[in-house]
């Protein structure tokens, strides 16, 4: 065989770098990966970073707002006390819990206060809002608070907030006593309520 057609000898092993120079062009560049393919944070086990909690909507800072003015107007005009705002009785929510202190002539009472804030009358008021399922929950509500926590007589009531949180105005403040009666499957447990019973109202709804 010719010496021409005799291919080279490869070099040993610890010649080898000072023989073959590594060029970057000669491997591909490599390709992206998809996302969650096992290289982010959770696939080590690590917890991903917490996100940011999302700023509250101008409707609940309103309504946040309209429950503070509802709660100093009553304090001052209807000579009522604050027990709780924003008070979670299971699955409901009482904007209000307010106590009525006991007189000379009628015994102490508990409020339970639906605030309705609006910025203006131009989509109705907010006593229109309260429906029928609305008036159930906030009767069923209001019972389990009492079970659990008091033994008088009891309402629930009313404001209505109309203004601008951003301004802090305040245009008209309505209080309607008594406003939401209670259903007769709710009001049956009143027997057990103080000495008067829970105060309802002449009128009835539900079964």
């Amino acid at each position: 065989m010719p010496s021409s057609d005799i291919p080279p000898a490869v070099p040993p092993a610890t010649e080898w770098n000072a023989w073959y120079e590594w060029d970057p062009a000669d491997d591909p560049p490599p390709k992206p990966r998809r996302r969650g393919a096992g290289t982010g944070a959770s696939a080590q086990g690590e917890a991903p970073p917490p996100s940011a909690a999302k700023p509250p909507s101008r409707a609940a800072l309103q309504g946040e707002w309209g429950e503070r003015k509802a709660e100093e107007w009553l304090v001052k005009n209807a000579g009522l006390v604050p027990v709780g705002r924003r008070v979670k009785v299971g699955r409901d929510e009482l904007d209000l819990v307010m106590k009525n202190p006991a007189t000379a002539t009628q015994p102490a009472e508990m409020v339970f206060v639906e605030v309705k804030t609006r910025s203006s009358r131009l989509f109705g008021g907010g006593f229109g809002a309260i429906d029928r399922r609305k008036r159930h929950a906030l009767g069923r509500a209001a019972m389990r608070w009492m079970m659990r926590n008091a033994d008088c007589p009891m309402r629930i009531d009313v404001v209505e907030v109309y203004g601008d949180y951003m301004t802090d105005r305040v245009d008209e403040i309505l209080h309607q006593k008594a406003a939401v009666p209670l259903e007769r499957r709710i009001d049956a447990l009143a027997l057990g309520c103080g000495p008067r019973g829970i105060r309802s109202g002449k009128q009835r709804f539900g079964t």
